[in-house]
């Protein structure tokens, strides 16, 4: 027994050392030096500066850091919020960015606005800030050194936008978290009688045009795991509108709904329930729809 324990200490000596958690944000990037490094609570989050608390509870944020960092009289402030997975940074990184300048996919989309860079990077939102209204941009080696020292935390890939590409406006697309603030960042008239049943739901948005017809298609997708609860979204969308619009057939034949000077379509897939809002003179909308379904 004794030579038993010997050989096992022995053995456990031969061991790699574990290794040291990496810091979230790295202590220096060439020139630049990190001056601050705090993690904000969720009760400091509607204090933030460039940040609304309810937006970030909305889309179930698990941890906010901040980091300032210092070169000569420049100075930028890098926050990293972490979220539970890519959809939903996505998500809040489309809520946080202007609807231009905004590129990548999900898990790896940027935006530069001025004094401000955005950056969805897997379960990360990175926001850079440089401080001073007339501050240039961030520099991009601090966005860059941020992915690098997160990439070492979590599985940050990319994959594409899960809504078809095909005459897709770029820089429309979001993804809408099940909550009430998230769903008011989708304005739409039209879609005003709708929002208090969809904002329960999460949803993929994102805009159409078709410049030889001179229309433009609003496509939300719901994605359902199980397809009864599906069945059943599907239906209370087609009720209610029915019951704030009016019904018609449409030029395929199928239910079409007038409503706030708009169309809508409502169609059901194996995993998802998909509603199209597009205007009068788009005839051809529901030949779109029907093959969104069978897609």
């Amino acid at each position: 027994m004794r030579l038993f324990l010997r050989v096992l200490q022995s053995l456990l000596l031969l061991l790699p050392a574990p290794i040291a958690a990496q810091p979230l944000l790295p202590d220096t990037v060439y020139a630049w030096q990190r001056t601050e490094l705090r993690s904000v609570d969720i009760a400091s989050w509607d204090a933030m500066e460039d940040a609304d608390g309810d937006l970030l509870r909305a889309y179930d944020v698990a941890d906010v850091t901040e980091a300032v960092y210092v070169r000569g009289t420049a100075r930028v402030r890098v926050r990293v919020l972490s979220l539970r997975g890519r959809e939903r940074a996505f998500g809040l990184f489309r809520a946080m960015t202007p609807d231009v300048g905004v590129h990548g996919i999900v898990g790896d989309a940027f935006c530069f606005a001025g004094r401000e860079t955005f950056c969805a990077f897997g379960p990360f939102v990175v926001q850079l800030t440089a401080s001073g209204r007339r501050a240039p941009p961030p520099d991009e080696a601090l966005l860059l050194a941020a992915k690098r020292s997160l990439f070492r935390q979590a599985d940050c890939y990319g994959t594409d936008i899960p809504l078809p590409a095909e005459e897709r406006i770029l820089g429309s697309e979001r993804y809408l978290a099940p909550a009430a603030e998230a769903w008011a960042q989708f304005q739409n008239t039209a879609f005003v009688p709708l929002r208090e049943l969809c904002r329960t739901h999460a949803a993929w948005v994102a805009h159409y045009e078709k410049p030889l017809l001179g229309v433009r298609r609003t496509l939300i997708s719901f994605p359902f795991r199980q397809s009864a609860a599906a069945a059943m979204f599907a239906a209370r969308l087609r009720n209610r509108c029915a019951d704030r619009g009016r019904e018609f057939l449409s030029a395929c034949a199928s239910p079409a709904y007038g409503m706030e000077g708009a169309v809508f379509h409502v169609a059901l897939a194996r995993d998802r329930v998909i509603l199209v809002i597009s205007d009068l003179r788009d005839s051809g909308c529901c030949a779109w729809v029907e093959s969104l379904r069978n897609g």
